[in-house]
């Protein structure tokens, strides 16, 4: 099936049990004699294990960058930023925008339940995020996050 590049790992999921609903279903009518079989190379993991660190957000990133990553790894709570009170902000859902205004990369322009927070290049509107308490205007996000 087509992944747009809008597409979020919810629809993406959803789709892919569809799929998987009718693959199997016609591979389990079949002999399984005559499923195909393709052995994994020795010592070798089929993908890079993902480590918690590769979902931290480097603000400094482009914008549309950030997004791609929320996009595949927003389902899980790895994409993440540290916050200047020592806490986190989970980054679930988001949309680039263009900013109205300069600031360093990693500050909320705008606080609220949407915060706009400035990328490298262009700014992220938090469209679904978790914290412990509101985003500020002014706020600095950065760091490791934990």
């Amino acid at each position: 099936f087509a992944i747009g590049p809008d597409d979020d790992w919810e629809a993406i999921l959803d789709r892919a049990h569809r799929a998987a609903e009718e693959l199997l279903a016609a591979l389990l009518r079949e002999d399984p004699a005559g499923w195909p079989r393709v052995p994994q190379p020795p010592g070798e993991a089929p993908l890079p294990v993902r480590r918690r660190r590769d979902g931290v957000v480097d603000w400094t990133r482009p914008a549309d960058e950030i997004r791609r990553l929320v996009l595949a790894e927003g389902w899980r709570g790895w994409v993440r930023s540290a916050r200047e009170d020592g806490g986190n902000v989970i980054l679930e859902a988001v949309r680039v925008e263009t900013p109205s205004r300069t600031a360093p990369p990693g500050t909320v322009l705008e606080g609220g339940a949407t915060p706009l927070v400035v990328a490298g290049s262009g700014a992220l509107r938090l469209l679904r995020h978790r914290a412990t308490s509101p985003l500020r205007a002014g706020e600095r996000l950065g760091g490791t996050g934990r």
